[in-house]
């Protein structure tokens, strides 16, 4: 995950996990970048948004990194 998702867990700073399958499955480049970006921007300031996704039985956090090299 990422330094700034961890930061914000080990502070008790409310964070939300955003499905990676809605970016994932059945949209083309660049309408699922902008897709994840739109759903990330409602999410109420109050929260940090991180795109999750689970692979081999892990839960992986922070994946929108990713997205920009699609």
């Amino acid at each position: 995950m990422s330094v700034e998702v961890a930061d914000a867990l080990a502070a008790g700073r409310p964070c939300v996990a955003l499905e990676s399958t809605i970016v994932a499955h059945g949209m083309p480049w660049p309408q699922n970048y902008e897709a994840a970006l739109a759903v990330e921007a409602k999410v109420p300031t109050k929260l940090l948004p991180s795109l999750g996704s689970a692979e081999n039985s892990s839960i992986l956090l922070s994946l929108g990194y990713l997205l920009s090299y699609s």
